[in-house]
């Protein structure tokens, strides 16, 4: 019974995707045109590649496209992504838990996206939905592609008690 409503979920969630981000009816079709799809469901992807570093290269690719330098990843603001996203599933918010705004996180820390979604299924997610999430967003979007930010701090994280994705990246 439980293969049976999961293989409905999966359908359902398929169908929303298909119909509202791509006008094309053919799942084939919209699976061609996500990037790392296959190889994320194929599970092909190289051993130690981490979400962080396919969201840092698919954040400098949106930058190339406009002829913007990549970021480079700062460890300092890895730590404070890592800070970050133990703070945003207690405080869904860029104010954090203590009441203070998330520069406070540290000195160099100048611009954050966050990012969370629901994965009920516990599957591999594919980073590109979050990169993809933060572009059709202004706000988000122009933080990615301010050629004032060098560098970046990203940190991943799927919750394995109730399937939630959180997301952090740290600008300076």
């Amino acid at each position: 019974m439980k293969k049976i409503i999961k293989t409905i979920l999966l359908g359902i969630m398929t169908l929303i995707l298909s119909v509202c981000r791509y006008p094309i009816t053919s799942q084939a079709a919209w699976q061609d045109e996500l990037p790392w799809y296959d190889a994320w469901e194929a599970n092909i992807i190289p051993d130690g590649t981490t979400p962080e570093q396919l969201i840092l290269e698919d954040i400098n690719t949106e930058r190339a496209i406009y002829g913007l330098p990549a970021l480079t990843l700062n460890q300092d603001l890895i730590d404070a992504a890592q800070i970050r996203i133990t703070e945003t599933p207690i405080k869904w918010s860029h104010w954090r838990p203590n009441g203070t705004f998330f520069e406070t996180v540290n000195d160099m820390t100048k611009a954050e996206n966050l990012y969370c979604s629901w994965n009920p299924f516990y599957a591999n997610l594919d980073p590109w939905y979050i990169t993809d999430g933060w572009m059709h967003s202004r706000s988000h979007r122009s933080i990615m592609l301010d050629n004032r930010y060098t560098q970046v701090g990203i940190a991943f994280w799927q919750d394995p008690e109730n399937g939630y994705i959180y997301s952090v990246a740290e600008f300076s």
